[in-house]
């Protein structure tokens, strides 16, 4: 098979005959790699070239790079998942060859019928769901409960008007439960955002209380009701419709901003995980849950700062000027949410723009991490939370559960292109080292695909 080898530092070699990795049968389920996968299209990560560069510990010894690919199943020790499914896959390694072995429960099925590539599939497992990460785990903002678009898609099949409702400020959860049934209360909240009460907690944060709840984080009478006879099918989802509202429009207080005014500002506004953010924060402010007034897309020239406009951003600003804070502060002097991903550079100016209670997330480094001077009194001063988050070492149960709240929140959205991936630039494997180059000099808008 085809693959890239990292034969050391900032060495990457093309081969056309590496050896074909085997399923083993026999053990339906049991092996974490139950898929075999041959590999359409692979996701280009800024963490490729940090692990290329030796950048990055935690990476093992002797695997090819690559971490979301799509692709097609040749092989599969799993019922999910059948010879010649369309899927996308977040991987640990290996995702610049041929063929992969792959967790089935890292892995999501594209179906035939949406008109989604496998291009652009390839850009789901790491980017999409990073920036999904950020916005509702992260920062916490009240999950999208998608089985509404699914009621609207039901009921319109049998003739019904969509005006019956219109599905704006659903979150789809139980009270105090999203939708993989993590409590969101704000009592002992870790820097992931997610509650370590002491009641039946998992490894991962994940409130299990004995309250009858199905994986979606849904009472099971209520799917219940759901499904009975198509004859008061659409009276049932009506009233469950005005229920959920209803109590979406009180979990309010369950997120950091409660009745604020939301002002974002977004680091890397154009890259594979930032233009994601902006599409989904202008999916927020349409759907009107939390008050967000301002997305500031922070960019580099004005080929992105307009294109940041179409995605969702309201404003922009220019990182590489000198009145950078000035800039910022002229948009709005209350910026409550920071995405940043930069680290070392832009701390001084993060403080200066924060305001009282700012929530700063932190996932990237990209300038470097050694602050000069740190003075932690400037973030007890102003009352900043600071977090930060990863997804690559994360465990595999983790993992998995994100990638489930995942496809039942967004794959809907992306199904009706509410929302979209976008793709900057298509190569052939054996040219990643260009498609590395575009990266580290931040020339893409949106995601660097490599295709087989």
């Amino acid at each position: 098979m085809r693959g890239i080898l990292l034969k050391g530092v900032n060495k990457l070699v093309f081969s056309d005959c590496l050896k074909k990795p085997m399923l083993e049968k026999g053990n339906h389920c049991m092996d974490e790699n139950d898929l075999l996968i041959k590999v359409c299209a692979s996701g280009i990560n800024r963490i490729d070239i940090l692990i290329k560069q030796n950048k990055y510990a935690h990476f093992p010894r002797n695997k090819c790079l690559g971490i979301e690919i799509s692709g097609i199943i040749e092989e599969s020790n799993c019922e999910r998942f059948k010879k010649n499914d369309r899927v996308c896959s977040l991987l640990k390694y290996n995702g610049y060859c041929e063929y992969v072995l792959a967790n089935s429960k890292h892995t999501m099925k594209i179906d035939n019928n949406t008109t989604m590539s496998m291009i652009e599939a390839a850009s789901l497992p790491e980017s999409f769901l990073t920036a999904y990460k950020l916005i509702y785990y992260i920062a916490r903002f009240p999950l999208i409960g998608q089985d509404i678009i699914t009621g609207v898609e039901n009921i319109n099949k049998r003739g019904r008007s969509e005006d019956e409702f219109d599905g704006k400020g659903i979150d789809g959860r139980d009270e105090k439960v999203d939708s993989e049934g993590m409590d969101r209360r704000d009592e002992k909240v870790d820097s992931e955002g997610m509650d370590r009460k002491d009641k039946k907690v998992d490894s991962e944060g994940m409130n299990r209380k004995d309250k009858q709840v199905d994986g979606e984080g849904m009472d099971s009478h209520k799917l219940t009701s759901l499904d009975k006879g198509n004859s008061d099918r659409g009276h049932h989802f009506k009233q469950f419709v005005k229920e959920e509202r209803i109590k979406s429009i009180n979990r309010i207080t369950d997120n950091y901003f409660q009745n604020e005014e939301v002002n974002v500002l977004v680091y890397g506004s154009l890259s594979s995980v930032g233009i994601n953010l902006l599409q989904l924060l202008n999916f927020e402010k349409k759907r009107n849950i939390l008050k967000i007034n301002k997305i500031i897309a922070v960019t580099s020239n004005e080929v992105k700062a307009k294109k940041a406009l179409e995605v969702g951003a309201t404003d922009y600003v220019f990182h590489n000027k000198e009145n950078f804070v000035d800039s910022v502060l002229n948009i709005t002097k209350k910026i409550n949410l920071i995405f940043d991903c930069i680290g070392k550079s832009m701390f001084e100016n993060n403080i200066k723009i924060c305001t009282y209670d700012t929530v700063w997330i932190l996932y990237g480094l990209l300038s470097g991490a050694k602050v000069n001077n740190f003075n932690l009194f400037h973030l007890i001063n102003k009352r900043i939370l600071l977090l930060n988050t990863t997804l690559y070492d994360r465990s595999d149960i983790y993992k998995e559960k994100l990638i489930n709240s995942f496809q039942y929140n967004l794959f809907p959205l992306l199904k009706h292109k509410i929302l979209k991936p976008y793709i900057y630039q298509v190569l052939d494997i054996e040219q990643v080292e260009k498609a590395h180059y575009i990266i580290e000099n931040n020339l893409n808008i949106g995601k660097v695909v490599c295709q087989f």
